[in-house]
């Protein structure tokens, strides 16, 4: 693996030397970079976010669910053996979360209207946002666990299918 020298880089690939593994590797660690700059505001004292420790949880427990994910599903492509593995990822994944956002803006919807329906009954109307705040983590948590469930159950599905 290569972090500077491109040179290098550039001819394992015109060569045919860069596997599966290299290309997981790298798409690996930009995945996982990429979700810790996303998330590194909130581990950083500021004045203007209102940051809990739920909060930080929740995105640790996220960047576990994306790094088990991703290696599992490396693993159901057939690793290093595996073909197309960054391409299968990433198409894949596009289209199961956008499938599932869908899925999860018109829950989100429904689910803040039933609760500020119920406002007038709420004592402490403060508290919503809490409830709010709750909900939104379990189901972030387990939309992210169900498109790596799912996305890896395809990838296996059309790495056994090209195995044969």
């Amino acid at each position: 693996m290569y972090f500077i020298n491109i040179k290098k880089l550039k001819q394992d690939i015109i060569e045919d030397k860069f596997t599966q593994k290299d290309r997981f590797l790298y798409a690996f660690i930009w995945i996982i970079l990429n979700e810790i700059i996303m998330i590194s505001p909130d581990f950083y004292p500021s004045i203007y976010m209102d940051v809990t420790y739920l909060d930080k949880i929740v995105d640790l427990i996220n960047i576990v669910i994306i790094a088990l994910g991703t290696f599992i599903m490396y693993k159901y492509n057939g690793a290093n053996k595996g073909k197309d593995f960054v391409d299968r990822y990433f198409a894949i994944t596009f289209v199961i979360s956008f499938r599932v956002l869908l899925l999860v803006v018109i829950f989100m919807m429904f689910t803040i209207g039933v609760l500020y329906a119920f406002l007038p009954f709420i004592n402490n109307i403060a508290n919503i946002d809490k409830y709010i705040d709750y909900i939104f983590y379990i189901l972030l948590i387990f939309t992210e666990v169900y498109i790596y469930y799912r996305s890896a159950t395809i990838i296996k599905t059309i790495a056994n299918l090209k195995m044969r």
